[in-house]
């Protein structure tokens, strides 16, 4: 891309945990530098990911500004998770030689308490309506359930593949959860070059290097 020496640049900073409720307010300083007399945005990430509610939404707003100006990702500590499925959406990604990307990947995490209540003395009961209503609310499960967790883990982590190929092309070994550093990640495709600071990317957009 060529950009006039006077470009205007946004920079949106993202430093937290993906959550729908952070999301929100991701979404409208987005739409705030969106509508603003900006040539560009930057995104300035800083998050290892978290929860994958709202993330697609998010996206594909990201998605729909960049028709309208480019977008730019950037982290110089940590782009990972959900994290990057959200950058994925961007033109172009950048990060320092340093920074940690990728986790390209799903998973749910649950902890089984029986032993731990038999120890104390305690117990535990769930009255429902539905049989799959609060299921592992204990970390108990059957092996149906089991199966469904499983697949909706694959589910998402299928949903973040097919995202990210959308965007780019890296080769499926690269996207199974593993993190990179920046310097490995621009060898495999996962980003699109490096810069040691924030500043330093958007000077290169200012001057026209990028």
């Amino acid at each position: 891309m060529i950009f006039k020496h006077d470009l205007k640049v946004s920079v949106v900073s993202f430093f937290e945990s993906v959550t729908p409720w952070s999301l929100y307010m991701l979404e409208s300083d987005l739409m705030a530098a969106a509508n603003s007399d900006s040539d560009a945005i930057v995104l300035h990430i800083c998050s290892g990911g978290g929860y994958v509610f709202k993330v697609e939404e998010t996206a594909r707003l990201i998605e729909k500004i960049a028709r309208q100006k480019a977008v730019f990702a950037y982290t110089d500590v940590i782009l990972a998770s959900a994290a990057y499925w959200i950058a994925a959406s961007c033109d172009k990604i950048y990060a320092s030689p340093s920074a940690v990307v990728g986790s390209i990947g799903a998973y749910i995490e649950i902890y089984d308490f029986q032993k731990y209540y038999e120890k104390h003395g305690i117990e535990h009961s769930v009255i429902r309506s539905g049989d799959r209503k609060a299921r592992a609310l204990d970390g108990q499960l059957d092996e149906r359930e089991l199966k469904e967790m499983q697949e909706d883990v694959n589910y998402s982590h299928s949903k973040f593949i097919e995202h990210v190929l959308r965007h780019r092309q890296i080769d499926l070994e690269y996207m199974q959860g593993q993190c990179f550093e920046g310097r490995d990640a621009f060898a495999i495709n996962m980003i699109d070059g490096l810069f040691d600071r924030v500043e330093d990317f958007v000077s290169s957009l200012t001057i026209g290097e990028s």
